[in-house]
C-alpha cells in the first residue's frame, strides 16, 4: 500500500526498475556495442542496490507497528502478508521482541517483493499498450467498448467515474466485450511465457500421433505466441484481432487449454485477476476521453527523447512488420511493444 506517486513525479522504486530493465539483453540489437553493453554487469548491480534499500527501508519501517500489532489491520498486502508469515515462525517472534528483522528473511522478502513489483509492473502495461493500439486499429471495437462503458455506468465523464467505480466496483465484472478486447490482445500479444525443467519421468506426447518425447536434462518452454497463433488451435482466422471469439455465445471457439497468457494448473499466475482488473479499471477511465494511436513514422523525431528505447537499427526505410503488424514484441525480460510504442494522445471530441 505504499504510494508511488508516478503520475505527478519521480518515484526511487520505479524509476531504478525502468533503468535495470532498459539495461537487459537486446536480442534484435545489432549494434555489437549496444549488444554487449560491457558495462551492463554494474549498471544492473547499481540499479539494483537502489530497489534494495527502498524496499529495506519500507520493511524496516513496518517491521515494528507489525510486530506490536500483527492483526490490526487485515488487508492483504504483499509486505504485511510476509512480515505476518514470517512472526508466526520462532525466529520471527524473537526478532519481534528485539525490533529488527532477521537479515536472511529480509534478503528473501526483499527478492520476492522485487519480482511482485517487476511481475505487476511491466506485462500489465504491455498489455494496456497493445489493447490502445489494437483499438485504435479496430474502430468498430473500440466504439463497441466505449457503448458497453456508457451502459454499465450511465456516463463515461472520467471526473465522475472514479466515485462510482469506488462505490460499486461490481460493476467491472459486467464488461463482457471489453474482458473479450483484453483476452483477445493477451492472445494475439503474450507478455510472457514459461519454462519447466524436465526429467525422468516428464514426457511430452504428440497428441495426434502419440509419440513421445524424454525431457530429462532439457527445458521444456510453453511458447504462448506460436500457440495462440496456432491455426490448428485457434482456426484459418488465428492471427486476426477478433474479441468476438471470447463471448458466451462463441465459447465454442475458445479450444480447451488454447488461451493461456497466465499459464495453467497449481503454478499459474497468481496476478491474473489482479491484471484483468486494472486493465479494465483503464481501459473505463481513459478509452472515452483520449484517442491513443502508434505513430512509428516519427521514430526519428523522438529519438533521445530520455524514454530509454534506442532507434530501429534495420537497414532500409520501408515500412517494417512482422505477420503484418508494425508493433511487434521485442524481447527484454518480457515481450514488450516495439520501441516502447511511440504514440500520439489526442483528446476527443465530446
Amino acid at each position: 500500500d505504499i504510494k508511488l506517486d508516478s503520475q505527478r513525479g519521480d518515484n526511487a522504486l520505479l524509476d531504478a526498475l525502468r533503468s535495470q530493465i532498459s539495461w537487459l539483453f537486446d536480442d534484435q540489437q545489432f549494434n555489437p556495442f549496444k549488444r554487449w553493453r560491457p558495462l551492463r554487469p554494474v549498471a544492473q548491480w547499481w540499479y539494483g542496490r537502489k530497489m534494495d534499500a527502498y524496499i529495506d527501508n519500507v520493511l524496516d519501517a513496518r517491521f515494528p507497528a507489525r510486530a506490536k500489532a500483527p492483526d490490526a489491520s487485515k488487508r492483504k498486502h504483499i509486505i504485511d502478508l510476509a512480515l505476518d508469515t514470517y512472526l508466526e515462525d520462532e525466529k520471527g517472534i524473537q526478532a519481534g521482541q528485539k525490533g529488527n528483522v532477521d537479515p536472511t528473511f529480509k534478503r528473501y522478502a526483499i527478492d520476492q517483493i522485487r519480482t511482485f513489483v517487476f511481475a505487476g509492473h511491466d506485462t500489465t502495461s504491455s498489455t494496456i499498450c497493445y489493447v490502445y493500439h489494437m483499438l485504435s486499429k479496430h474502430p468498430r471495437a473500440h466504439a463497441a467498448v466505449l457503448a458497453e462503458h456508457a451502459s454499465v455506468f450511465g456516463t463515461t465523464d472520467p471526473s465522475l467515474l472514479p466515485s462510482i467505480i469506488s462505490s460499486r466496483p461490481h460493476l467491472l465484472n459486467s464488461l463482457p466485450y471489453s474482458l473479450a478486447v483484453i483476452k483477445e490482445v493477451l492472445r494475439l500479444f503474450p507478455p510472457a511465457s514459461t519454462i519447466r525443467r524436465g526429467g525422468d519421468s516428464v514426457l511430452i506426447t504428440d497428441p495426434a500421433t502419440g509419440m513421445q518425447w524424454p525431457t530429462f536434462d532439457t527445458m521444456v518452454w510453453v511458447n504462448h505466441f506460436a500457440v495462440h497463433r496456432n491455426q490448428n488451435v485457434w482456426g484459418e482466422d488465428a492471427d486476426e484481432f477478433r474479441p468476438e471469439r471470447f463471448l458466451q455465445s462463441a465459447t465454442k471457439e475458445v479450444p480447451a487449454d488454447g488461451w493461456r497468457p497466465f499459464e495453467k494448473g497449481p503454478r499459474n499466475c497468481i496476478g491474473q485477476e489482479l491484471a484483468l482488473l486494472e486493465t479494465k479499471i483503464i481501459m473505463v477511465m481513459t478509452l472515452a476521453r483520449f484517442n491513443v494511436r502508434t505513430v512509428f513514422e516519427d521514430l526519428k523525431v523522438l529519438e533521445g527523447d530520455g524514454s530509454q528505447w534506442d532507434p530501429d537499427e534495420f537497414i532500409g526505410e520501408k515500412r517494417k512488420e512482422v505477420l503484418g503488424e508494425e508493433m511487434w514484441q521485442m524481447l527484454k525480460a518480457t515481450a514488450k511493444p516495439r520501441q516502447g510504442m511511440p504514440a500520439r494522445v489526442e483528446i476527443r471530441a465530446s
